[in-house]
């Protein structure tokens, strides 16, 4: 009677806890907010094709013309920088900092010519809440105009590129490169959750100084994706010629409202939104070892402080092996150098050299308790290594040091969700809200526990303000997506998800959450186009592989149904669901030892997946040993008392071992879910069995 019926395959729908370390935030530049039609009569700033010869030289030279010195008259103005974004007729446009022209004052454009050029305070333009401005001067001479870009940046390792006049320098400009973290690493690795605000989105390594504010930051194509502002930290000495931490700027994407303000025609700008092609590893090479940038080695005479700077530039300019060897020699000189042993573990996390990294912040913290960056990028480097527990104790550390930093209760949020303890860290994040109430990112993820506690309402809010308050965030609609998703507003779900893909239609998970949707809604062929683009984006990530074998198997492809579920194995030995629905497919290939194995396999990596129980009793019934057939069935029932399948398939052992009345309890048992759920046509087939039962059981 062997009347088995083997679980549907089923499908795996991921939700993003976007956070501290791999996914817990944000990309905030747009993509599409303004394109502007390019004036043919205007020379303007672009490398079409990067290249490692001469590549610096480009961009130098792309920045030398479009970068201006902003000088005031009065002690207290300084000086500071700009870049030229538009014309219109004999008037340009200098987009700078607006702290660089705060002060009154009659402001000069100093002009790549040498030029001064007078700025009358009616042309100066200001965005309230926002650190940039935009000036306006006229002159009959020509000028060249910056190519804008407003793309989604969502990896780090992008060279980005610093122009401006450093007081120190003398009137001579400066190009200083480094690299851009994403906006979601950038936002957890400032020194101070409050650096970001005025506007301020972009993090970067370049070094700063002081009177390059207001100059452009320049991708690899010399076109202006922000303007540097701000550099985090203090000195740590006199004797050190740069700070420690990181540079923050102004991306386009918070620039563009001012246009309207300052009356510049369309025609005026020219906006791009395209991300620039990686650089290959020679490029990088080019530019890391550029004479330009080559930094100076301490004489042999140098004191610890002279190491400690030596090795923070070269951390800067990714010469990552000379950064550890200078900073030992520092530590060497002063073994309680807590800074030291700071920027070595910064250099180290950066390196992927994790043990390294927990090694030297920790011996930053044993120097100095109340170091909270150090505790904090101690629990970030924790979290690289999947160990929440402890990652959870050094950011309690942090925040015991430091209690007013909203983004330490984010991250400790994001640990206490990795740990499943929802509620807490729902708790968590509703405590940075409140020091910080417009973070789309702290609102993001309070959605992502609300999501896990099944309070939807709550999510939904939490992700409607998100959007709110960054329209232009591409993972907030992701997770949008899979809450509406869950809730069958498949119209609502395919909107988000579209948009996320148009907002950064290099997001791999986009394509994959929406392939989940389509599978719902049976819309194969979109299903494995999206599941097939997710995995040319990301061939790493074994959920996609999972999926997409699925729907092969759903249509008799078997060969690559294998082949992709052994890629997601082979990404991921403890997927539990790739296992079982490789067992599935080895039984429907009559693999029954393989498909045995496979769910045994299942069952080791998840002793919760209650279908790799069912679908194994359900092989071990058709081999006809009901015992074990039994004992799989009812542990998948007690994992999950909702299943119906399990009940059914019980009382189908229960048929076979003549226990008749206790099939018949399971067969109603069943009937009752089945109808519960509105499966109407597998109830009817539970009350055909019943019917010859009832007379077995009189």
């Amino acid at each position: 009677m062997n009347r088995f019926h083997c679980m549907l395959w089923a499908i795996a729908s991921s939700l993003l806890l976007l956070p501290p370390t791999p996914a817990n935030s944000s990309n905030w530049m747009n993509s599409d907010r303004l394109n502007l039609a390019d004036n043919p009569s205007e020379t303007r700033s672009d490398l079409s094709t990067p290249n490692s010869t001469g590549l610096v030289e480009q961009i130098d030279k792309i920045a030398q013309q479009i970068t201006v010195r902003i000088d005031g008259s009065k002690p207290e103005t300084g000086n500071g920088s700009g870049v030229i974004i538009g014309k219109t007729g004999n008037t340009y446009y200098v987009l700078t900092n607006y702290h660089v022209v705060k002060v009154p004052d009659t402001h000069k454009i100093v002009t790549p010519d040498g030029k001064s050029h007078t700025v009358a305070n009616k042309n100066i333009f200001k965005e309230n809440g926002l650190d940039v401005a935009i000036l306006q001067f006229s002159s009959q001479d020509t000028y060249q105009v910056a190519t804008v870009s407003n793309y989604q940046y969502s990896e780090r390792d992008y060279w980005v590129f610093l122009s401006g006049f450093p007081a120190q320098a003398k009137g001579k400009r400066q190009l200083k490169p480094g690299f851009l973290w994403n906006r979601e690493q950038g936002i957890l690795r400032t020194q101070d959750g409050n650096s970001l605000s005025n506007g301020y989105e972009l993090v970067y390594t370049n070094l700063s100084l002081p009177g390059m504010s207001g100059g452009p930051v320049l991708d690899v194509k010399g076109r202006v994706i922000g303007l540097s502002g701000r550099q985090e930290g203090e000195k740590v000495t006199s004797k050190l010629d740069r700070n420690i931490g990181y540079a923050l700027g102004v991306p386009i994407s918070n620039c563009l409202g001012l246009i309207t303000k300052a009356n510049i025609e369309p025609g005026a700008l020219k906006v791009e939104t395209t991300a620039p092609q990686k650089l290959t590893e020679a490029q990088g090479n080019s530019i890391r070892n550029h004479p330009s940038f080559t930094a100076e080695k301490p004489p042999a005479d140098a004191d610890e402080n002279q190491w400690l700077n030596y090795g923070n530039h070269l951390w800067r300019l990714g010469k990552y092996e000379e950064a550890v060897a200078a900073l030992n020699k520092a530590i060497e000189l002063n073994s309680d150098f807590d800074i030291a042993y700071y920027v070595l573990g910064l250099v180290q996390y950066d390196r992927q050299k994790y043990p390294e990294a927990i090694a030297s912040f920790g011996k930053a913290v044993e120097l100095n308790p109340l170091f909270y960056e150090a505790w904090r990028e101690q629990s970030q480097t924790l979290i690289a290594l999947k160990k929440y527990p402890e990652a959870l104790a050094a950011i309690e550390q942090a925040i015991d040091a430091n209690s007013d930093d909203f983004i330490l209760y984010v991250l400790k949020g994001n640990i206490l969700g990795k740990l499943k303890r929802y509620a807490e860290g729902k708790t968590t994040l509703t405590q940075a809200i409140a020091i910080k109430p417009n973070d789309a990112l702290a609102r993001n993820n309070r959605g992502v526990l609300y999501y896990e506690l099944k309070n939807d309402r709550e999510a939904q809010a939490d992700y409607d303000r998100a959007i709110a308050i960054n329209p232009k965030w591409d993972k907030a609609y992701i997770n949008r997506g899979i809450l509406y998703t869950e809730l069958k507003k498949y119209r609502e779900a395919e909107t988000d998800l579209t948009q996320a893909i148009a907002l950064n239609p290099n997001n791999d998970l986009a394509y994959y959450n929406r392939g989940v949707l389509y599978d719902k809604l049976q819309k194969y062929q979109q299903a494995e186009a999206d599941y097939t683009k997710a995995i040319a984006l990301n061939p790493n990530y074994a959920n996609s592989y999972n999926n997409r074998g699925v729907l092969y198997g759903k249509f008799a492809k078997y060969k690559q149904a294998e082949s992709d579920l052994n890629r997601a194995i082979d990404l991921d030995s403890n997927f539990s669901q790739a296992y079982n629905n490789r067992g599935v497919l080895n039984e429907k290939l009559r693999k029954v030892r393989q498909a045995e194995a496979d769910y045994t396999k299942a069952i080791a990596a998840d002793r919760s997946n209650y279908e790799a129980y069912n679908n194994r009793g359900v092989l071990y019934g058709k081999q006809e040993k009901y015992r074990e057939a039994e004992l799989d069935f009812t542990s998948a029932i007690a994992i999950n008392t909702n299943y119906a399948e399990a009940y059914s398939n019980r009382g189908l052992v229960y048929v076979e071992l003549r226990k008749y009345q206790r099939a018949v309890d399971d067969f109603e048992q069943a009937a009752q879910i089945f109808k519960q759920q509105d499966r109407m046509e597998d109830y009817q087939k539970i009350q055909e069995i019943l019917k010859p039962l009832e007379v077995l059981t009189k």
